[in-house]
């Protein structure tokens, strides 16, 4: 698996992309590369139980809290840009940032900023 910083390398430029407005389209294939570093699909990452995720996030190193945070961010980011169904992208990211809230040790005020956007999102969305 990549390390974690260049994983928030690619998030960073997934963020600075979507701000910035120049780079909007890059970030699908941004989003991809950066779960297939996860060794995850969009699919097994949307579709798998969060213990099951960590398990699998969490094999080599014991970082899987991390990397959950990361994959959330990679959905969030994603989600900005996604036409068909971005709700699900979101509410996966919220999923994951709530999981890894409650079994990380340690309280993240990132976190909650993460969640409260999200949720605005989705009060936006409906």
């Amino acid at each position: 698996m990549v390390q974690i910083e260049e994983l928030g390398k690619m998030i960073a430029q997934m963020m600075f992309n979507r701000q910035e407005g120049d780079g909007r389209g890059e970030n699908p294939e941004l989003a991809r590369t950066a779960l297939k570093s996860l060794k995850l699909s969009r699919e097994t990452l949307l579709d798998s139980p969060m213990d099951a995720l960590r398990q699998r996030l969490d094999e080599e190193d014991g970082a899987g809290l991390y990397r959950m945070e990361l994959a959330a961010k990679i959905l969030m980011e994603w989600g900005y840009v996604e036409t068909d169904a971005p709700g699900t992208l979101f509410r996966k990211a919220k999923e994951i940032l709530e999981y890894v809230q409650l079994a990380d040790s340690t309280f993240s005020l990132e976190r909650v900023a993460l969640l409260s956007e999200i949720d605005a999102w989705l009060d936006g969305e409906c």
